[in-house]
């Protein structure tokens, strides 16, 4: 091989690097130092079980779940965390004991991706999950409800649209 074409394919291995997505949304990695901040700021934790190679996922994280944070309604009202069910991530769940991923996911019952979870700051469930990537045109819709729904459970602040 050349050294122009050790170049080129050198070129396009950076090219396509470049196109990896980069997230905002943090994986979970405590869910227990999570629930005592949303203990604090009476704010759910919006948990989206995912699985690499998943094109549905993608999509999710994308067009949803990204988003959250800067959000002008919810951004400061959500703790947006990723769980990869098929990753032997380290995790700490919410009553302190460590796990991973993939054994996490499997506990709470979760085999088909993307799933969408609302947990309090215990891990109680505050709100039916979200399975599936849904209907385009309603999803947003539907995230909303389920993040009011979880919110007034917890008794934060309305964040119902005016």
């Amino acid at each position: 091989m050349t050294n122009r074409a050790c170049r080129r394919l050198v070129c396009l291995a950076l090219l396509l690097l470049s196109q990896a997505p980069v997230y905002a949304v943090s994986d979970a990695e405590d869910l227990a130092a999570d629930g005592r901040r949303a203990a604090t700021a009476k704010t759910p934790i919006v948990v989206m079980f995912s699985a690499d190679h998943c094109p549905y996922c993608e999509v999710v994280r994308r067009d949803y779940i990204e988003p959250l944070p800067q959000h002008p309604q919810y951004g400061q009202r959500v703790i947006v965390r990723v769980v990869t069910i098929d990753s032997d991530y380290r995790l700490i769940d919410f009553s302190g004991a460590r796990t991973t991923h993939t054994h996490f996911a499997f506990e709470e019952g979760v085999s088909l991706v993307p799933t969408v979870r609302f947990y309090g700051v215990n891990g109680e469930r505050l709100a039916a999950d979200l399975v599936g990537a849904l209907l385009p045109d309603f999803y947003l819709h539907y995230l909303e409800g389920a993040i009011n729904k979880a919110s007034g459970k917890l008794g934060s602040v309305n964040t119902s649209r005016d």
